[in-house]
C-alpha cells in the first residue's frame, strides 16, 4: 500500500514516518516539497504520487499563532485540508485528517465530548479545524477525520520539535523552576507513540469524524503532580494556576466509546504518562 504523509517534519508526522517507513512504500512531504495552499501544486504532487491514503498532519496548530493572523493559518489550515480533499477525491486516494480536540473549547459540557454534539469553537485554530473536517467529509465521504488531543512524548531528547507537557516539566525540573498549572483545565492526553501506533487502525474505519486518543478525568494541575510523583521530584515547586479558565473551566476531554467500538483501544492518560516517566 501507498502511503502518504503531509507534514512531514512535524511532532506527529516524523514519528508516523518513522513507524510506518518498513511496512508501506511511504511518501513524505514537508513544506518544502509541497506549498498545500496552492491547489494546483498540491493536485500535482498527490496525482503523481499516487498513494491508496493520504495522512494529512501538515497545519498550524500553534493557537496563539491562528489568533494573531487568522487569514494566513485559515489558508494552511483550511483551504490546505480542503485542497487535499479534492486532490485525493481525484484519484480515489483515503484522506485520513488530523483534526483537534480544540473544535470543542469554549462547549459548556462538562462531560466527555462525543463527536455528534453541535460545535461552536471559541478560538480561531478550532474554528479553522471544524471548517477544515466539514470540507474533508463534503470532498469524498469516505475520508476520516481524527480529533486529536493534546500529545506528548518521552523521546524528544534531541528533537527539534515544539515542547510537549512532558518535556517542558521535565526542563523545569532541570533548571529548578517553579511551574503553576491550571485547576480549571480539564484535557484528554495522549502518548504521540499511541497515536502512531493506532494510525493503522485508523486506514480501516468507514468514513467519518472520531475522537482519537486516551481518556483523562484529572484537571491538568493534577496530572502534572501525579507526573512528579512518578519521576520521584518535589511535588512543592509545583503550584495551583486558579486564575486560568476560572470564569468557565476548560473541558476538552474526548469520550472514545465509537473508536472502541472498531477495536481501537488507548490507554488512559495516567496509564500512559506513568509509563512514560519510567522510560526517563
Amino acid at each position: 500500500m501507498k502511503l502518504m504523509i503531509t507534514g512531514a517534519g512535524g511532532f506527529l508526522a516524523s514519528r508516523a514516518a518513522e513507524y510506518y517507513k518498513d511496512g508501506y512504500e511511504l511518501q513524505t512531504v514537508g513544506h518544502r516539497q509541497l506549498d498545500i495552499t496552492d491547489p494546483v501544486q498540491t493536485g500535482a504532487v498527490i496525482a503523481d504520487g499516487r498513494p491508496d491514503v493520504v495522512l494529512h498532519c501538515a497545519a498550524v496548530s500553534d493557537t496563539g499563532a491562528c489568533e494573531r493572523d487568522p487569514e494566513r493559518t485559515y489558508r494552511v489550515n483550511v483551504d490546505g485540508a480542503a485542497a487535499i480533499a479534492r486532490a485525493c477525491r481525484a484519484i480515489r486516494a483515503k484522506m485520513i485528517f488530523c483534526s483537534s480536540d480544540q473544535v470543542y473549547f469554549g462547549s459548556q459540557a462538562t462531560v466527555p465530548h462525543r463527536e455528534d454534539e453541535m460545535l461552536c469553537p471559541k478560538n480561531t485554530y478550532g474554528k479553522q479545524k471544524l471548517e477544515a473536517e466539514e470540507a474533508v467529509m463534503e470532498a469524498d465521504s469516505g475520508n476520516v477525520c481524527l480529533r486529536l488531543s493534546w500529545m506528548f512524548a518521552a523521546d524528544y531528547s534531541g528533537r527539534r520539535e515544539h515542547g510537549s507537557l512532558l518535556s517542558g516539566i521535565v526542563g523545569a525540573l532541570r533548571s529548578g523552576a517553579d511551574m503553576a498549572y491550571p485547576v480549571y483545565d480539564y484535557r484528554s492526553i495522549t502518548d504521540v507513540w499511541d497515536v502512531v501506533r493506532n494510525l493503522e487502525l485508523a486506514w480501516n474505519l468507514p468514513g467519518g469524524i472520531y475522537n482519537f486518543g486516551s481518556e483523562n478525568d484529572l484537571c491538568t494541575y493534577d496530572v502534572v503532580k501525579q507526573l512528579l510523583v512518578h519521576l520521584n521530584a518535589d511535588v512543592r515547586v509545583l503550584h495551583k494556576n486558579e486564575t486560568a479558565f476560572s470564569d468557565r473551566p476548560r473541558n476538552l476531554r474526548m469520550n472514545i466509546e465509537k473508536i472502541c467500538g472498531y477495536g481501537i483501544r488507548f490507554p488512559t492518560a495516567a496509564e500512559s504518562l506513568e509509563k512514560a516517566c519510567r522510560s526517563l
